[in-house]
């Protein structure tokens, strides 16, 4: 890879302002790149020179740099090398010195100097001047396409091979493999905007992939519209001409059987959607009914998935008439969504592709997508597209270890996607590629399905999220139809499985019995606490077996954050507590007088002050001390409604049978606001926020939202750094929905669910959403 300016000495100052290398300046791998390039600023040049990057080795990559010897003066440079000696090879004297300790080379050829920190490239271009072995004509040609008033960027595609390799243990989605043989960009920097325009040539004779597009008129490219927000990338064709392709493939050599071809002959746009689980193919058709027609004779129904049909495909090979552009040897099956003809190995993939689709969490419809998209030309012969975040996290995993750091702690800074735009002409291939800075409203939210995955069996609980406290990642905990524990990463694969005698009483609760930031879950059965680390093995003093049943989830207080825990479970009308060695807590004692307890007990904090609340059957309310014993006493005629009781402007609030606000204070006056809530609404509060739902008017402090009539959780509430969001679902619609604490819908919303939702929140404003679908799905969304 080659880097040309009219003035090198000035070329790392180039970069300063723009935002995406101005964010990044502080990475070691940025600051290696300055490194190596901070020798040459110190010569007077003001004519051409050029920087050269080259793979050496397995895991070397050489950097090299190229001017007129007028420019170099070395006697200006004595301060800072040392060590300065010479040597001869194959008769040409070559300079070697020392500068910050690095080893550089240095060797004049006629009115031009070379210097690298590679001895062996200075010694392959000496032998090559020697024995006189021309330069590269591709690059020769690629030379006089650029603009030699802007800096510019020469690529050959197969040493830029090597050089990628260096960094990742895969060159999957390596833009330009076999597509020619050099590449120049006139590269172009904005403060928000890296544009590189350029011209790709190759040798004569040298055919290459691309080829096969001449004489295909360009089309604007739509395959977006069936792209999940959770894609890392796609690549996509315009052969609106089938029968000029197959001539083309016939003429460079390629298989030419054209069985299928009523078919592919209505097809206009052929791309591939890069996922991290599978790829999926997809067709655009010109004429969708008649496309579909001609596909009847090798396809027969699989299963109708939410109104969409999926198909088999009796002929799985079919889609290799489009290799090498496009591979894909096992098109199991296949679905239509408008005019695309989406194929895939398995049907889940098709499956997902559906339910993103009916979510609108599709890439066209995104407004950055479509700013970027309006920067490169409005038809091409090709259009490939990374959606940088997802790209950045899936070559994380595909890097060595010694790049690894250098890839996770990249910084985008809104950078949300790179286009790249190549037009086939009969000599030269015409690319250009777009990053486009978008910052995104900070009260703006994006919602995409970051996977989804099908269990074995059903799960008798709801799915919760647990943390792997050493690598930070939350897996899936459940209990399947067999009573046996099950652990799942974020992709559905079982990590460990525990076989259990009774169903968890759910919710189980993560928090961390030593103080040393290891993590466990605890949850009860029937007749047993339990405490698991994260490979699914009992912590001991547990699992504690009691002899009478337990009837409410488990519940853990550290009154002080000190460690102290406090298990607390309910048996019937009595509220015990345990400590962590399994033992009874000694002067903890409640039992309710009248009726069973009918939810877990609270543990709210108000100043220094800790009350436990108890709920009971009958609707009365205890507020005790840490001992069991009443704290508050208070009188009222109101019949408490059952729904759980929150910490709310500083007083215990809930809500009264005839549908009223109930609120109690730390003195136990009581007081009712009329709210004329209807007999089966639900309440959720914190600090500062009331939320109330009755049948379909769902109320966050004084705004009030009219839903669509139907079968509603109770109304949760996510805590996203300083932001509040309140999400239910219909789970006779299916619809997962969240809002702001202002009421407003949240950007993507409602998506597809079948449940109420877990969720965790990240450091980085994200947020993890967790529900249950059909056919025993379990979908995961992110929020941006």
């Amino acid at each position: 890879m080659v880097f040309q300016s009219e003035n090198l000495a000035n070329a790392a100052d180039f970069f300063t302002e723009n935002s995406f290398f101005k964010a990044n300046s502080d990475l070691a791998f940025f600051k290696e790149i300055e490194e190596e390039i901070e020798f040459f600023k110190g010569f007077k040049t003001a004519s051409s020179g050029v920087i050269c990057f080259s793979a050496i080795g397995k895991k070397n990559i050489a950097t090299s740099f190229i001017a007129s010897s007028e420019d170099v003066d070395f006697n200006e440079l004595s301060s800072t090398v040392s060590n300065r000696k010479s040597f001869t090879y194959e008769g040409k004297e070559v300079n070697e010195f020392k500068w910050k300790e690095k080893s550089l080379y240095a060797v004049w050829f006629d009115q031009n100097i070379m210097v690298s920190n590679s001895k062996l490239i200075i010694e392959n271009k000496i032998r090559d001047i020697a024995n006189a072995i021309p330069a590269d004509e591709a690059f020769k040609s690629a030379l006089k396409t650029t603009d030699s008033s802007t800096p510019s960027i020469y690529i050959q595609t197969e040493d830029f091979k090597n050089l990628y390799n260096k960094a990742f243990a895969e060159h999957t989605y390596l833009l330009f493999s076999n597509i020619t043989d050099w590449v120049g960009f006139d590269l172009k920097l904005d403060t928000d905007e890296i544009k590189l325009s350029g011209v790709g040539v190759s040798q004569e004779n040298a055919d290459k992939k691309l080829d096969l597009l001449k004489n295909q008129e360009r089309l604007k490219h739509q395959i977006a519209t069936v792209v999940s927000l959770n894609a890392i990338g796609f690549e996509s064709y315009a052969i609106p001409d089938f029968e000029m392709y197959l001539e083309q493939r016939k003429k460079l050599g390629y298989s030419y059987n054209n069985t299928n071809a009523n078919f592919f002959e209505a097809i206009n746009e052929v791309g591939k959607i890069h996922y991290t689980q599978e790829d999926l193919v997809v067709l655009k058709s010109s004429n969708a009914a008649e496309a579909f027609a001609s596909l009847q004779p090798i396809i027969q129904s699989q299963k109708n998935f939410r109104d969409f049909e999926i198909y088999t495909v009796l002929n799985a090979e079919m889609l290799q008439i489009y290799a090498p552009l496009i591979v894909l040897k096992q098109a199991n099956f296949v679905t239509q969504i408008g005019d695309f003809f989406v194929f895939a190995k398995h049907v889940e993939a098709l499956e997902n592709c559906i339910i993103n689709y009916l979510n609108q969490a599709n890439l066209a419809l995104q407004v950055n997508y479509k700013k970027l998209e309006n920067k490169l030309s409005n038809s091409s012969n090709v259009l490939m597209f990374a959606l940088s975040e997802n790209w950045l996290a899936h070559m994380q995993t595909k890097s060595h270890a010694s790049f690894k750091d250098k890839v996770s702690n990249l910084d985008l800074k809104n950078y949300h996607g790179v286009g790249l735009q190549i037009n086939v002409d009969e000599k030269f291939t015409y690319v250009n590629a777009v990053m486009l800075s978008t910052p995104q409203n900070k009260n703006s939210s994006l919602v995409k399905q970051a996977n989804r995955f099908k269990l074995i069996e059903n799960s008798l609980i709801h799915p919760e999220f647990f943390t792997n406290w050493r690598t930070q990642q939350r897996d899936v905990f459940l209990q399947d139809e067999q009573l046996q524990l099950q652990l799942l990463d974020a992709e559905g694969k079982l990590i460990w499985n525990k076989s259990l005698s009774e169903v968890v009483l759910s919710p189980a609760t993560e928090f961390d019995i030593f103080q040393n930031t290891r993590l466990q879950l605890a949850f009860a059965t029937e007749h047993k606490i339990h405490v698991i680390d994260k490979n699914g093995k009992d912590v001991s003093p547990f699992p504690i077996q009691l002899k009478e049943k337990i009837t409410q989830p488990l519940q853990i207080f550290d009154y002080d954050n000190n460690g102290k825990h406090r298990f607390m479970i309910c048996q019937g009308n009595r509220l015990k507590a345990y400590n962590k060695e399994g033992k009874l807590v000694k002067g903890f004692d409640f039992k309710t007088d009248n009726s069973d307890i009918s939810r877990p007990p609270k543990h709210i904090r108000i100043g220094k002050k800790d009350y436990v609340l108890v709920q009971e059957s009958s609707g009365k309310l205890h507020v005790l001390d840490r001992t069991g014993k009443e704290r508050v006493s208070y009188e009222t005629d109101a019949e408490f409604s059952g729904n759980p009781w929150f910490l709310y402007d500083g007083q215990f609030t809930s809500t009264t049978k005839d549908g009223n606000v109930v609120q109690i204070t730390e003195a136990g006056d009581v007081q009712i606001t009329e709210k004329d809530l209807l007999s089966n609404h639900f309440i959720n509060a914190s600090g500062r926020l009331l939320v109330t739902l009755s049948e379909n008017i769902l109320q966050i402090n004084d705004v009030e939202i009219e839903l669509d009539y139907g079968l509603y959780t109770s109304p949760q509430l996510i805590q996203n750094q300083d932001k509040t969001w309140v999400t239910l679902t219909d789970t006779q619609a299916k619809k997962l929905y969240v809002f702001d604490e202002f009421g407003n819908l949240l950007n993507g919303f409602p998506v597809y669910a079948n449940s109420k939702a877990s969720y965790y929140s990240l450091e980085t404003n994200k947020v993890k959403l967790m529900v249950e679908g059909e056919e025993n799905a379990i979908l995961l969304y992110e929020i941006n």
